[in-house]
């Protein structure tokens, strides 16, 4: 049951990534104003500088033969009239303008800290739906005119489709103006579903019960281990989405990303296996010795078959501290904050455990601290006296061990 509750969790935590970051690439329609230009227009002027078609409001089509226009370099201007375009081009002012009535539309605006004056729509979304653009992969620029009592107002529609050869390794979605969030990756609030549904059976699954009088590691501290062994679980698989910028487009040339930083996914899984290992862990004490409970498992290790007991520290291995440095590195903004935060723990985080050697070479590890140093095992000095109290001689120096800190039993035949 726990390694199912952590299995679940991590499963809905990668499709939730995946899901969030699945980039739709259906054309669409960037609005914005032409008044710039359309000042330079000059109605009783004979010469324009702008190719001009009149067209009815009633259906109002583009003609797919625009070869005239384009050996011009000229966008076209369509004369457009009726409610739904006069509704229409109030809405686009007004947002553009920044006036109370447009303030629905702002979520149309560019993704960005300082998004340009331009607005975003499907093609199919009305009265743009009236619109015959060009074929899909075919990008198309005109002008909208709308006479509004004399003073005639003019809007750019940009007619724009995407591929996977707008994603690039480093710098994402890189068109420009770069769509707003519910435009490029539309599935984010199905992905933060399938998280907290990952969320949901971590917590709601039944816990492993505790035998009467033994020693075990607080549940709280367990979470904790899991929130670590998550985060670590998810960090390469965000970097590779972010660095590519979406979660098909993360192959073939950003998945080299996500194997750089492929060390903390395996450290991660571990430290989940060994959560899982921990959350059924328990010692007993009795007169003839020491039952230690694992999963599917019970051990018994007599006083007599003990020589000696020793404190242990175990540190990070030094890659995986020179691998989150490089990670800090590579980041930037605030992102780089958080990755420093994190290789500074790294770098200072020990877990402290007694070591208990066997007479057939085998050694026993009982982890006593967390990673902040802070007692975990509730009870422990009680074990030591235990030990002391049955003749297993004590060794007082410390010994450190590099390892990711997972020592748990090491017996022979066994690679635990």
């Amino acid at each position: 049951m726990e390694l199912a509750r952590r299995l679940i969790l991590i499963i809905c935590i990668a499709a939730g990534i995946g899901t969030a970051y699945l980039a739709c690439l259906d054309p669409v329609v960037i609005v914005k104003l032409y008044e710039r230009k359309a000042r330079a227009l000059v109605p009783m002027s004979p010469v324009s500088d702008l190719s001009r078609e009149a067209i009815p409001a009633e259906p109002l089509l583009l003609p797919r033969d625009v070869n005239a226009f384009v050996a011009k370099k000229q966008p076209r201007i369509l004369e457009v009239e009726g409610d739904e375009w006069t509704q229409f081009f109030e809405r686009v002012y007004a947002t553009i303008e920044g006036k109370k009535e447009g303030t629905p539309w702002s979520g149309r605006f560019p993704s960005g800290a300082h998004p340009m004056k331009v607005l975003f729509f499907r093609p199919y979304e009305s009265p743009l739906d009236r619109l015959s653009f060009s074929s899909p992969g075919k990008a198309e620029r005109f002008v909208l005119r709308r006479d509004d009592g004399g003073r005639p107002q003019y809007l750019e529609v940009d007619y724009r489709s995407y591929s996977d050869n707008d994603f690039r390794l480093g710098s994402g979605f890189s068109s420009y103006p770069k769509p707003p969030l519910v435009f490029l990756y539309p599935y984010r609030l199905a992905g933060l579903i399938l998280v907290l549904i990952g969320v949901g059976f971590y917590l709601l699954l039944p816990w492993h019960v505790v035998h009467p009088g033994a020693l075990r590691y607080d549940r709280w501290r367990i979470v904790v281990s899991d929130v670590l062994g998550a985060i670590l679980f998810a960090f390469p698989v965000v970097v590779a989405v972010l660095v590519k910028g979406g979660t098909l487009q993360v192959f073939p040339d950003g998945f080299f990303v996500f194997l750089l930083f492929s060390p903390f996914f395996l450290g991660g899984l571990a430290v989940l296996w060994v959560s899982a290992w921990y959350g059924t862990y328990e010692i007993l004490r009795t007169g003839e010795g020491l039952k230690i409970i694992t999963p599917g498992k019970m051990r018994f290790f007599p006083y007599r078959e003990m020589t000696f007991f020793q404190p242990v520290v175990f540190k990070p291995p030094r890659w995986l501290v020179i691998l989150s440095w490089v990670a800090v590195l590579i980041s930037a903004g605030t992102a780089r904050l958080g990755a420093a935060g994190r290789a500074f723990m790294l770098s200072s985080s020990f877990t402290g455990s007694i070591a208990i050697g066997l007479r057939n070479g085998a050694t026993v590890f009982i982890t006593v601290t967390d990673q902040m140093g802070s007692t975990s095992l509730k009870g422990f000095d009680g074990i030591l006296e235990t030990l002391r109290r049955n003749g297993v001689g004590e060794r007082r120096d410390v010994k450190t061990i590099r390892s990711l800190g997972l020592e748990i039993l090491r017996l022979p035949g066994e690679g635990q």
